[in-house]
């Protein structure tokens, strides 16, 4: 029988978890877009802070960042 999950296997795996939580996020603001405004992505709202279309935008930007970030900081705390 398998071992349960603990938090030093969750922090070998924030790298990929964080970006695809990330990315799924976006993918929702765009679903949410869609049901609610009818159109998929507006880009001229990019610009205006508080529109999903800017949410999205942000949450695709951090989602590199954040698997550099944490790739980084996992390296630096195993050495």
């Amino acid at each position: 029988m398998p071992r349960p999950p603990n938090l030093g296997d969750l922090k070998k795996r924030i790298h990929i978890s964080l970006p695809v939580f990330l990315i799924g996020l976006a993918v929702l603001f765009v679903v949410d877009e869609y049901v609610k405004e009818s159109y998929l992505f507006d880009v001229r709202d990019v610009f205006i802070a508080g529109t999903h279309e800017f949410v999205v935008v942000v949450l695709l930007l951090l989602s590199p960042i954040s698997y550099i970030l944490a790739k980084n900081l996992i390296k630096i705390n195993t050495n």
